[in-house]
């Protein structure tokens, strides 16, 4: 079964991006913190193209041994009454999900840049000092504590300063959309801390290049004057959960930077691909399958009189009143079920029938079917048909079987 819905795809997405996860998880203290940054940023956008490349791949190959007709899209009514509007469907919820998480996003922007509105400008840097608020960054916005002496000044300037040059705000920026698209993932909110750290990791390496031991003392002194700050999507000078590690980390500070556990989560990405969709080959193979079946179902059908090869007919076989009259039909008729629309699913349902010696539509079925309410309106609504003009070959009457593509989509 092909599920097109928004939310088999998210779903489908979250599992690439759980495993991609747990491959960082593992490659992660073997190569730089610059590069543990890029590929947590890339993780997300890594899953989502595996999806993207799967669902082209896997549309391709495909042989329909019955004489097609020309596809007919269905879509729900322009302001159709819902049967119950108080109840809303996974994708409503999904996007009122995606539009509160962006509001909060976009609240704590301007929360900081109101906190900002009178910064002294010290060429491209905006600087900012409060007794209520510990030290932070965000982009060129930087805050200082305000009863920090010359030295310490200098040192948690330097450190965000780095923060800046390295566009860690950026980066936290970039989650926070990614969190309001996968709002409902809490790996997002995991991804997102450990990035946090990786940021200050990086910081850090570089300011104890600098300082040496130094710096060790003087962020192990802030610690007892800390202040927490209350402005998120920002980068404080001191986190008080992460010290520990800050300075573990320090005195660890080589890391190799092999390629190849670099590559691992593109490697992993290519794999998915490759064991998720049929290679050319399968394909064509399977393509070679259908075409033997076809063979086959066209021999035992003209066995029984129904005609497979439209050439050797004499009089085509038409919906009274022509195509026009049958896609007519088709639209008048085929309903888009109520469950479908709230649920989000839509897709192409292919109906193979035939049309009878006397122009009677008989065994109907779904060759390639999408979801059950889905199959059986289209079902429905083909076996609910009018009578046809029957075909001819020499003189007599024949039966000839159609297939018709009918596509589910949402506005």
């Amino acid at each position: 079964m092909i599920l097109n819905s928004l939310i088999s795809s998210l779903l489908e997405i979250n599992l690439y991006l759980i495993s991609l996860s747990i491959l960082w998880f593992l490659v992660r203290n073997k190569i730089s913190f610059y590069h543990q940054r890029l590929l947590l940023l890339a993780i997300p956008v890594i899953s989502v193209l595996i999806w993207y490349t799967k669902s082209i791949l896997t549309q391709s190959g495909m042989v329909y041994a019955v004489i097609p007709l020309e596809g007919f899209t269905v879509q729900p009514t322009v302001g159709e009454p819902a049967n119950n509007p108080f109840v809303f469907s996974f994708v409503q919820l999904y996007l009122i999900g995606v539009g509160l998480f962006l509001f909060v996003f976009v609240t704590k922007i301007i929360r900081v840049l109101l906190f900002f509105k009178d910064a002294n400008k010290n060429g491209s840097i905006k600087l900012n000092n409060s007794s209520n608020e510990d030290s932070f960054s965000f982009f060129n916005f930087i805050h200082l504590r305000a009863d920090l002496n010359e030295e310490e000044r200098n040192v948690v300037l330097e450190h965000e300063l780095i923060h800046y040059k390295k566009r860690h705000s950026l980066d936290l920026m970039i989650y926070e959309i990614y969190h309001s698209l996968f709002w409902f993932n809490p790996l997002i909110i995991l991804l997102k801390k450990e990035l946090v750290n990786i940021h200050e990791f990086e910081v850090d390496q570089e300011m104890y290049a600098t300082h040496k031991t130094d710096y060790m003392r003087h962020l192990l002194s802030y610690a007892f004057g800390s202040i927490d700050s209350h402005y998120l999507l920002t980068s404080p000078f001191y986190n008080k959960l992460t010290l520990k590690k800050r300075i573990k980390t320090m005195k660890n500070s080589n890391r190799s930077n092999s390629i190849l556990l670099l590559l691992a989560l593109p490697i992993m990405a290519v794999a998915f691909t490759v064991t998720s969709c049929e290679s050319k080959q399968e394909i064509k193979t399977k393509g070679e399958q259908q075409v033997e079946d076809y063979k086959d179902m066209k021999n035992a059908r003209e066995e029984s009189g129904v005609v497979m090869d439209i050439s050797k007919l004499t009089k085509q076989t038409e919906f009274k009143g022509g195509e026009a009259k049958m896609y007519a039909y088709l639209g008048e008729n085929i309903k888009y079920p109520e469950y479908a629309k709230k649920a989000g699913i839509e897709g192409r349902v292919y109906i193979s029938f035939i049309v009878n010696e006397n122009g009677e539509i008989t065994e109907s079925k779904v060759l390639r079917p999408v979801n059950e309410v889905l199959d059986a309106e289209a079902l429905r609504v083909i076996n609910q048909m009018p009578n046809w003009t029957p075909a001819e070959k020499d003189g007599k009457t024949v039966a000839v079987q159609f297939t018709l593509p009918i596509m589910f989509k949402l506005q």
